[in-house]
């Protein structure tokens, strides 16, 4: 396909080569695109980019956390007390439980006792 003088033979070998050249591009994209969707290559994929993404977050909240530390602190007082919310409530019931009894007045003191009444 040189020109206009080749011979129906020479078109023919050129129009072969082009062809076994595509068909040979062609199986190269083929077993490309089965290694790309291969299952395993697929979860791959996927575990890598959850990977990236938590990365890139802790990097932005690390960041935040340095530009900003005491909404920080605050930040994670708050979810701390979330998370250990039940925890914290049994503490302080326990702790207001002792005080309590810590100042209850004596009952051996307050009540009249049986000895001193008079019959």
């Amino acid at each position: 396909m040189n020109g206009p003088h080749e011979t129906p033979a020479e078109q023919l070998a050129a129009l072969d080569a082009i062809t076994e050249d595509q068909r040979t591009r062609i199986r190269r994209l083929a077993g490309l695109t089965a290694e790309r969707l291969r299952p395993a290559r697929i979860a791959q994929d996927a575990r890598n980019r959850a990977l990236d993404l938590g990365l890139d977050a802790i990097d932005k909240a690390r960041t935040m956390a340095r530009a900003h530390p005491v909404r920080t602190v605050g930040l994670v007082a708050a979810v701390g007390a979330v998370i250990a919310r039940k925890p914290l409530w049994r503490l302080s019931v326990s702790g207001y439980r002792r005080l309590r009894e810590r100042f209850r007045p004596d009952d051996r003191n307050s009540a009249p006792s049986a000895a001193t009444s008079e019959d």
